[in-house]
């Protein structure tokens, strides 16, 4: 896996995958729901990429849920993620 990820965006990741398996999807299904691609899907369970708060929100409409809906662990990453956007570039 890449370097670097925090354990709340492992969390994020985790959770994506249990809940995939849960709902019997295959990563092609949750490709199909949420407009990402397999491979993108596939690199970020396989902790080989980070995910962009773009992918993150696709990901989370694709199970019926918004940011809030996952665990604390990946709300926190997921918090962090939204307000850098926020934040102005200087």
């Amino acid at each position: 896996g890449i370097q670097g990820l925090l354990p709340e965006e492992l969390a994020f990741i985790q959770e994506e995958r249990a809940l995939r398996e849960a709902c019997q999807w295959s990563q092609e299904e949750v490709e199909q729901r949420c407009g990402i691609t397999r491979q993108t899907l596939s690199n970020a369970e396989r902790r080989r990429c980070a995910l962009t708060l773009a992918t993150a929100i696709k990901i989370s409409h694709a199970y019926g849920k918004d940011l809030a809906g996952f665990a604390d662990g990946a709300r926190r990453w997921l918090q962090g993620l939204l307000l850098a956007a926020l934040r102005p570039p200087f």
